[in-house]
């Protein structure tokens, strides 16, 4: 399946021939609060609400001297839920250094939102026959992959953003009639137990 404007072959790379994999410096238990700060998350929150902070002293010193990632580079979760792929929306966060990692991507020749989509498919429990698959840093270089122009990257990359708002909506739709179902059945029931009573 490919558009029709477009022809030719995808180039192939490996992923580490264009990228480098990065993470965060290592905060310790102790450097972090339950309260208030800047949001610190690990690998069973990215993407949700956290429920640890670093002071912003600490979050600034660490983002001025080690590696930090830019705003819309892919971030990857490398163990629990392995492959987990967030998109950095820039805002000050801190994230959980080995389990978390991102891609620090040029961007020359792929996109980042064509390489979340890439990413985010990959079947990464392929990778061993353990009973807990990790994703090490050689297995992010080594991934082979295959990329279009930039242009068609960014078609395709549109398409399954709007198919991917398409699915969200018709997700909220389908909790939005459970939860009608729900309603209807719990009401049915505790009518049913009253007549009962009045029986």
């Amino acid at each position: 399946m490919r558009f029709p404007e477009f022809t030719g072959e995808w180039e192939k790379c490996s992923l580490g021939e264009q990228c480098s994999i990065l993470m965060c410096k290592r905060i310790l238990a102790a450097q972090t609060n339950q309260e208030s700060g800047v949001p610190f998350y690990k690998i069973g929150t990215i993407g949700n609400t956290p429920n640890a902070y670093i002071s912003k002293e600490l979050f600034d010193s660490y983002k001025y001297k080690y590696s930090f990632p830019r705003k819309g580079e892919i971030m990857i979760t490398c163990a629990g839920t392995v492959g987990k792929c967030i998109v950095f929306n820039g805002e000050d966060s801190y994230f959980q250094d080995s389990n978390i990692v991102w891609i620090d991507n040029p961007t020359e020749k792929i996109q980042n939102s064509f390489l979340y989509y890439v990413l985010s498919n990959v079947n990464w429990r392929k990778l061993n026959s353990t009973t807990i698959t990790r994703i090490y840093n050689d297995d992010l270089r080594n991934l082979n992959i295959a990329y279009p122009s930039t242009t068609e990257q960014t078609i395709i990359s549109s398409l399954l953003s709007l198919i991917d708002e398409r699915i969200a909506t018709q997700n909220k739709i389908i909790e939005k009639l459970e939860t009608l179902i729900k309603g209807i059945v719990d009401l049915s029931y505790d009518n049913s137990a009253t007549t009962k009573k009045l029986g």
